[in-house]
């Protein structure tokens, strides 16, 4: 399953019906956060957003998109220390342009020093952050700043192969099924023509607001 939660909306300033940007992606279990404006962790607890995420996407560095960050690994630190599970993975936080100095920045706000490894990688439009099966597409975006966007993009899944379909057509159980679900091109006398089986694949795009 994947889902979107619209944690803020609101350009610049929030108001009292729509926190600043930020937005959760959940697929089979892994929660991906993009931007994370002032009060984020709050607008996570509010709609059940697992604290368990590992990256932290930034389309841009204005304030209402990053200043959140600050208390959210703080909060991320306490748990950290009282939530009976140390934290053995880094946190990553990708951006564009300047990611390093800016990030760097917001994470020394206070006297309090980060308790987990936090690292910071800077992306430029059409780097591919490949992972499992699935990438994360960076692209060009117009906005009043360096900007980036991404897009989540699932590799392709084989669709569901059915085997009376194959047994009408004429195609014996045998290794020719295997090939068929793969969408492999089979060498047949007695099959009759079949079309390829049904594939799919999802896409989430956030960009800069």
């Amino acid at each position: 399953m994947l889902t979107l939660t619209f944690l803020g909306t609101g350009a610049a300033c929030p108001t009292l019906d729509r926190n600043v940007s930020g937005l959760a992606l959940t697929r089979e279990g892994e929660t991906l956060l993009f931007d994370c404006g002032e009060g984020t962790q709050r607008q996570m607890m509010k709609y059940g957003v697992s604290f368990t995420f590992k990256a932290v996407f930034f389309t841009h560095y204005h304030s209402d998109h990053l200043l959140g960050l600050i208390g959210l690994t703080r909060t991320l630190g306490l748990l950290n220390i009282f939530g009976g599970a140390e934290r053995q993975e880094p946190l990553l936080l990708y951006g564009p342009k300047g990611a390093k100095r800016i990030l760097d920045h917001a994470l020394t706000v206070g006297i309090e020093k980060p308790k987990f490894p936090i690292e910071i990688v800077e992306l430029k439009p059409g780097d591919v952050l490949r992972r499992g099966d699935y990438d994360i597409l960076t692209c060009e975006t117009e906005h009043r700043a360096d900007t980036i966007g991404y897009a989540l993009v699932e590799h392709i899944r084989l669709g569901r192969f059915n085997p009376d379909r194959a047994r009408e057509l004429g195609i014996p159980e045998s290794p020719l099924w295997g090939k068929i679900h793969k969408g492999e091109p089979i060498t047949s006398t007695t099959a009759a023509p079949s079309p390829r089986p049904s594939s799919s694949a999802r896409r989430a795009l956030a960009a800069p607001w």
